[in-house]
């Protein structure tokens, strides 16, 4: 699981850039017919969505509020790692009962949700 993965092969680094983070999946999936068929990817290193490389969790975030693409790519660093593959909106209309459904009290930190909610990019 770990071979080639950043958090070993990076763990003594110092970031590239500025706001350059690792984003990792800190847990397994939570149930649902999403991802139902996929491995989980916890605890892999996010490389990129639809494309775009993954620099840090704000730009994540941001990845995710502006996409307008039918389907949501998700590509992990690391040998092995699975691709997922995400219909974007049944995955944004589906995330209030998954929050609901395993007790998560909010979809993210205070900063992170001023993020969210912003008005794209374009």
């Amino acid at each position: 699981m770990f071979h080639a993965s950043p958090l070993v092969a990076r763990r003594v680094d110092k970031p590239a850039f500025p706001s350059e983070e690792l984003v990792v999946v800190s847990s397994p999936f939570f149930p649902h017919k999403l991802s139902k068929g996929y491995d989980s990817p916890y605890p892999r290193v996010v490389e990129s969505v639809n494309g775009v490389k993954i620099e840090n969790l704000r730009q994540l975030v941001e990845v995710l509020r502006d996409a307008q693409t039918e389907f949501l790519t998700f590509e992990f660093d690391g040998l092995g790692a699975e691709t997922l593959i995400f219909p974007r909106k049944e995955m944004v209309a589906a995330t209030d009962e998954i929050l609901t459904d395993n007790g998560v009290r909010s979809q993210a930190s205070p900063e992170l949700l001023l993020v969210w909610q912003a008005k794209p990019a374009r």
